[in-house]
């Protein structure tokens, strides 16, 4: 831009305005909030440098191409604009955002404030029940009544206990709308989605590289991918089905149906190809990873009494295997 100020004023001369560009490029670098202070600062410098070139050397010049005097006055008039405007709308942009920053600060600061109230409200709540238990306790008068209560409330923690230890057994291998229907109805409804997204991945070459590694360490580099696939499942949204060997199964749109899914696979697939590439140096026999991804319609429900699978099934489940 400096460069292309520079020819027009040689060829039009300092009285169309044109070396008004070079300031405004020399400032709109430090309207952005972020960039590299350096490059910011040589910008600004070319800009001093190229102005500084034009008032004090080509002032005086002749041009090369002599136009009206309107001619003139409406260049000059109509750069002025252009570069003072260009910085006045971003400057404006500027404030827009910086407004709209602050209202998404102050609604979250109001939601923190209400978050803490309702925490002390329930702390001081649940004081007040351990202090009511209390006063119980101590009024049984008759140890043995005292001893019995106690053998209760031990009880009672215990099964409490197991109960969260249940749920946690059932959470790690189902969905967590499907779990709570479980504990409740001691049943979960099977159900059919008339869109979803499945998702299954392979390695290529396994039975190769499994024939070369001993036992412990393919498992350990299997944990090791599987474990970073679990974690970008969570990231975006999606229900891991399961493992079978090398293979991992899981479904995007379930068990609470949404839009995005096929998006949300893809962007997953996309991570566990960049993580798959990035351990390629790590290990001395490296996984390729291959990927079948298909939307379409299944059903997904719970099978077993005792040892629980949840599953898919369909022509979706199908097509993506293949």
């Amino acid at each position: 831009i400096v460069m292309h100020q520079i020819v027009a004023v040689k060829f039009l001369g300092t009285g169309a305005g044109f070396q008004i560009f070079i300031p405004v490029v020399g400032i709109f670098p430090f309207l952005i909030p972020r960039g590299n202070l350096f490059i910011k600062s040589f910008m600004l410098l070319v800009c001093t440098v190229g102005y500084m070139y034009i008032e004090l050397f080509m002032v005086n010049e002749i041009p090369l191409y002599t136009i009206s005097d309107n001619a003139l006055i409406a260049f000059r008039v109509t750069n002025i604009l252009m570069g003072f405007g260009f910085i006045a709308l971003w400057a404006f942009y500027l404030n827009v955002a910086i407004y709209r920053a602050e209202v998404i600060l102050s609604e979250r600061t109001r939601e923190l404030a209400l978050s803490e109230q309702k925490a002390q409200q329930e702390k001081m709540q649940y004081d007040l029940e351990v202090t009511e238990r209390d006063n119980e306790i101590f009024r049984l008068r008759n140890i043995e009544l005292k001893e019995s209560f106690d053998a209760i409330l031990e009880k009672n923690r215990q099964i409490e206990a197991e109960k969260n230890k249940s749920r946690k057994l059932l959470l790690n291998i189902l969905p967590e709308e499907t779990a709570n229907e479980l504990m409740h109805d001691g049943k979960a409804t099977t159900r059919r989605y008339d869109s979803a997204t499945v998702i299954f991945a392979d390695f290529v070459g396994f039975t190769k590289t499994a024939a070369i590694l001993n036992a412990e360490d393919l498992v350990k580099q299997i944990d090791v991918y599987f474990t970073a696939f679990d974690e970008i499942m969570r990231k975006h949204g999606i229900e891991k089905i399961k493992t079978i060997g090398d293979a991992y199964m899981a479904v995007g749109g379930l068990p609470k149906p949404n839009s995005t899914h096929p998006g949300d696979v893809l962007l997953a697939a996309k991570a566990m190809l960049d993580f798959t590439a990035s351990y390629k140096t790590y290990y001395q026999y490296p996984f390729d990873l291959r990927i079948g991804i298909h939307t379409g319609t299944l059903v997904a429900g719970v099978v077993g009494n005792h040892k629980f699978q949840y599953d898919i099934w369909g022509d979706a489940v199908n097509i993506a295997a293949r």
